[in-house]
């Protein structure tokens, strides 16, 4: 993502690159979507992805300042998942059509009008800012939960592991 954003910013002789790396994303959301399907329990889908009463519940344990653990992630972040799932693979999609009006074009850009392409280079262009604002709140969230909730979640998000806290004496005695 860091690659695209930069080659795309960049632009010039970089926009190979841009375009690489934008295979290369490709690829890795398709790995991800598989992988929520068929990957480990904490990573399924099934696994993360709730109703709104179970984010309604989340959210009022987090205005409330109420502990919660979650092995994976919770109602409210299995949501910006899909969410940022959603944008990137939007980002990525509307860049294969897309062009420059100099000399970079997507590779599917021949299979549409110049219009259209036009439109879905608009769209990339947009929903660049718009993943800016996910990734700003993904971040955001993260820091929320190390300072005001003492969980660190960047380990987990790098090598998949997250240890429960200790049991409650009080919950656990009879």
């Amino acid at each position: 993502m860091v690659a695209s954003v930069t080659t795309g910013l960049l632009g010039g002789n970089l926009m190979k690159w841009h375009m690489w790396s934008g295979y290369a994303i490709l690829g890795l959301l398709a790995f991800r979507l598989a992988w929520g399907f068929l990957g480990g329990p904490t990573a399924r889908f099934s696994a993360f992805l709730r109703g709104p009463g179970a984010v309604w519940v989340h959210v009022q344990d987090l205005l409330a300042r109420r502990p919660s653990f979650h092995l994976g992630h919770n109602p409210l972040g299995g949501w910006m998942v899909v969410l940022m799932l959603l944008a990137v693979l939007f980002q990525a999609v509307t860049g294969l059509f897309a062009n420059d009006d100099i000399a970079t074009e997507g590779p599917l850009y021949a299979y549409i009008s110049k219009e259209l392409s036009d439109r879905l280079t608009g769209l990339h262009k947009l929903n660049v800012k718009i993943l800016y604002g996910l990734v700003g709140l993904h971040v955001a969230a993260i820091a929320f939960y190390l300072i005001a909730r003492g969980e660190n979640l960047v380990g987990p998000m790098i090598h998949g592991r997250k240890t429960p806290p200790p049991p409650n004496e009080e919950k656990d005695s009879p």
